[in-house]
């Protein structure tokens, strides 16, 4: 019976762990995708300041 309980409960410590280790990997997903928008952004508007200084010469 102790064997079995501490299967049991190594079982739900394991779920917990992989729970807890792929919400984190979702968490850094959507950091890194916000992070890679917000770069696109900012690098976007320069690029898009050059062509029209170079449309204006």
């Amino acid at each position: 019976m102790k064997q079995k309980g501490g299967n049991n409960s190594s079982k739900i410590f394991i779920q917990l762990s992989i729970f807890l280790v792929f919400s984190m990997l979702l968490l850094l997903l959507f950091w890194f995708i916000t992070a890679i928008n917000s770069v696109n952004l900012f690098t976007m508007k320069p690029l898009i300041d050059l062509n029209k200084m170079e449309a204006k010469k």
